[in-house]
């Protein structure tokens, strides 16, 4: 994930702009020491000109440096594109189903928002969000990072179990509770609890679970939690005092992050599964799940429509919540998908930022399962042109390249040769 490509690119024009300035100022200067006397109200304009120029470079440049010493606790949120789902496997074929990104990031100082306001007229659907305002403000950046990893290991083990559940090969497996990280803005649980410390039971409770664990924070509200762990082999139990400076309740007041970790073996015939390593983002979980559970039973599921979607999935195949539905449907809206699956909780909103758009040509339908989602794609009448694998994924590129070379057409076809990263965040729970 590269969270901060499009920081990266708005740094990056800045710099061709300031570079720009300085050789026209330049030219400029050089041009008015040629004139000659009898033009001199002209060659004192152009000297103007030149220092006006210089001037602006500098007073943008100290404003700039400035700020980048100024924290900034926020996210931003930009439009992304749609991906087939065949990205994230091993191989490559053509596919009908896609899921959605965008491009999103935490700011680590102002410099940066800086930097993103400065073309801010080119990009109007670009938001900024407190960090304050979600659970992260718990975690430091890199405890962030942790749990944004695991959380996408996670999904990946969820969305395999799920698909060939729901295909009628289901996969056994097993289930351990361990600490994923501690958080230091929680002293306890850092002087009690080490990262792969497996968690057994608290208050006596087998562990069967985060949503388990936090539903009893909730409705017993205790000071503390003793947890029966199991360190290098030895069994052992420590006392966590419960911290909550934000409100939150629940399992964001222990101070830690618990992995949930599955062991299970593939069937000897299984067919070609995603490649872990390249699984990004809980929100794909959906779309990767059809397409496992497509090549298990019906290849040709997607009757040659483009098929967009976003939504966790868990083990028992229901589909969970999103965050920046707004770009994500703004997103699929513009790249003219025929079909766009959501969470059944999000179908509302979705609709209402659709209707907002004007354009109401790509269908949004609600899921609140795996088998919701079949159901809506085995629904839709077969096109009359195969479509599979048509989206053209060089159009997120051709808004970066028309942005770096917006006067020259040559350029953004010059651009199409490459295919930048996709820049994603996933959104933790």
């Amino acid at each position: 994930m590269r969270s901060h490509m499009l920081i990266t690119l708005f740094r990056l024009m800045w710099h061709l702009i300031l570079l720009a300035c300085v050789l026209a100022g330049a030219g400029v200067w050089l041009a008015a020491r040629r004139k000659r006397a009898g033009s001199r109200w002209r060659k004192h304009k152009m000297f103007l000109a030149a220092t006006i120029l210089w001037a602006a470079i500098l007073v943008t440049s100290i404003i700039g440096s400035y700020l980048s010493f100024i924290p900034a606790e926020e996210t931003f949120t930009y439009l992304g594109g749609m991906a087939p789902v065949s990205d994230k496997f091993t191989e490559d074929f053509e596919t009908p189903f896609h899921y959605v990104y965008v491009q999103s990031g935490f700011l680590d100082h102002e410099g940066q928002r800086f930097y993103l306001n400065l073309f801010r007229f080119a990009f109007p659907h670009l938001t900024f969000e407190p960090r304050a305002g979600t659970v992260n403000i718990y975690r430091t950046a890199q405890e962030d990072r942790i749990v944004g990893l695991n959380s996408q290991m996670e999904s990946y083990d969820n969305m395999l179990i799920a698909a060939y559940r729901e295909a009628g090969q289901p996969i056994d497996y097993e289930t351990s509770y361990t600490v994923l990280t501690t958080y230091d803005m929680f002293p306890d649980a850092s002087a009690k609890l080490k990262p792969g410390d497996v968690i057994a039971a608290y208050d006596g409770i087998p562990m069967n679970g985060r949503s388990a664990l936090d539903r009893y924070i909730r409705e017993h509200r205790p000071d503390s939690i003793v947890f029966d762990i199991v360190r290098n082999g030895e069994p052992m139990s420590v006392e966590i005092e419960l911290f909550d400076p934000f409100g939150y309740g629940g399992y964001h007041t222990l101070g830690f992050a618990v992995a949930e970790n599955k062991t299970y073996d593939m069937p000897d015939n299984a067919l070609p599964i995603p490649d872990r390593a390249k699984h990004s983002g809980s929100s794909s979980g959906l779309m990767m799940a059809l397409e496992v559970y497509s090549r298990l039973t019906d290849p040709d599921l997607g009757k040659g429509f483009t098929i967009a979607g976003t939504g966790g999935i868990t083990l028992d195949g229901k589909v969970t919540t999103i965050g920046s539905l707004y770009h994500k449907v703004v997103t699929v809206i513009a790249e003219g998908a025929d079909l766009f699956l959501v969470p059944k909780e999000q179908e509302r909103e979705a609709l209402r930022i659709q209707q907002e758009s004007g354009n109401t040509s790509t269908r949004i339908v609600g899921v609140s399962t795996l088998a919701e989602a079949v159901a809506a794609i085995e629904a839709l009448e077969p096109a009359e042109t195969d479509r599979t694998g048509s989206y053209d994924s060089s159009r997120p590129r051709e808004q970066v390249c028309r942005l770096l070379w917006p006067a020259a057409s040559f350029g953004s076809g010059y651009c199409f040769r490459f295919r930048p990263p996709a820049f994603t965040v996933s959104t933790q729970p």
